[in-house]
């Protein structure tokens, strides 16, 4: 699949000002609301089970929120969850053809994780250690690298970069190559990005197992820009359609939020092309009155969500289209976004996966609605 050369973003016709501000103020007040005590709390007992990683993106919006302000206590906060979680992150699960064989693990090794879990805690413990550069020792600092370093690696020896997971698992190793490049001033890993990103899109070319997984484009654009596209990333072994090439509308969203933030960090027009690819895929499905979208018959799940993604604004902001209008992304924002998160948080409801958000649909909006932040990420 070849994305193909293009035009750079344009004219911005949403309020970034009011986006920055509700989005600052949602993570904030919710966050307070679940409390510091818990917060650190989740982060040992989410790092003990499936998925393992999602306490990480509490963090994650914290320190970048509070590079806005120079006395917000939330860098500091970030810091503790951190710490904390890397002395109770649990080791990596063997390949599978260990259990094939009927090996047993030692007591000590069985806190595991999957490779997806190490994929995601990597991605975004790097965009930790971007905000928290310079507003923490050079220990803590180092720590955070190698734990970014153990992550990258581990699922590099396992993996090969050559096993694809599902869609959304792979979209996020591309961002933890990246990362992992970035961190370490590493030339290799920018070539690692590459195949990251080649693999994403066409598996089937490294290895014919893969055949009809990774970019199904539905619609062949007309335009450079994709704005007329139409596609997604397969998301495999489901319980509905385990077939080649299987959509799920719910992980789209998730694929459309790593997406982005892996954007805000490379600029790679081909992500942004990919982007607005996926939004045409799901934005149908939504009923832009309650902004729920209708996920049943998908290859994984068999919901009717809240359409709760960065897509709309970021693309919005930065590669807008006539009918991406203030209204809409103002509506999707306060009734699907700001409605869900301040009701999960008063409720008490801090699934592993809310948690999660606040590190991709909440900071993807920050950084993307924020002058200081989004020059940022180009000069870490």
């Amino acid at each position: 699949m070849n994305v193909g050369p293009g035009s750079g973003p344009r004219q911005r016709p949403v309020n970034a000002d009011w986006l920055q501000e509700r989005v600052v103020r949602l993570g904030r007040e919710t966050l307070d609301v679940i409390g510091e005590s818990r917060l650190v709390a989740e982060t040992t007992r989410t790092t003990r089970s499936q998925p393992g990683y999602p306490s990480l993106g509490a963090a994650a919006f914290l320190a970048w929120a509070a590079l806005e302000d120079e006395n917000d206590p939330g860098a500091a906060l970030a810091a503790e969850i951190v710490t904390r979680y890397m002395a109770e992150a649990p080791v990596l699960r063997l390949p599978r053809p260990a259990y094939r064989l009927g090996l047993r693990l030692p007591h000590r090794l069985r806190a595991m994780w999957l490779p997806g879990a190490a994929i995601s805690a990597g991605a975004t413990l790097g965009w930790v250690i971007l905000a928290l550069d310079g507003k923490v020792s050079d220990a803590l600092r180092r720590q955070m690298s190698r734990s970014l370093t153990r992550c990258y690696d581990d699922v590099r020896r396992i993996s090969q970069l050559g096993f694809y997971i599902n869609g959304n698992y792979q979209v996020a190793l591309c961002e933890l190559a990246y990362l992992y490049a970035l961190v370490n001033g590493s030339d290799a890993g920018h070539e690692e990005y590459e195949r990251c990103l080649a693999f994403l899109c066409n598996p089937e070319h490294t290895n014919p197992r893969w055949r009809g997984h990774g970019f199904q484009l539905v619609q062949i654009p007309a335009r450079p820009d994709w704005h007329d596209a139409i596609g997604y990333f397969s998301e495999v072994e489901g319980a509905n359609s385990p077939e080649a090439g299987a959509f799920d509308a719910e992980y789209v969203q998730l694929q459309l939020d790593y997406l982005l933030r892996l954007w805000l960090l490379t600029r790679d027009h081909r992500i942004l092309r990919l982007s607005n690819a996926l939004i045409n895929s799901i934005l149908p499905l939504a009923d832009q009155t309650t902004w729920l979208i209708d996920c049943r018959g998908g290859s994984r799940r068999n919901n009717v969500n809240p359409f709760w993604n960065a897509g709309l604004a970021t693309l919005a902001l930065h590669d807008p289209r006539p009918e991406f209008t203030m209204d809409m992304v103002e509506s999707q924002f306060t009734v699907a976004i700001e409605h869900e998160y301040s009701r999960r948080a008063e409720d008490g409801d801090i699934h592993p996966y809310c948690l999660r958000g606040y590190g991709l649909t909440l900071l993807g909006i920050l950084v993307a609605s924020s002058a200081i932040l989004f020059d940022r990420t180009q000069r870490s």
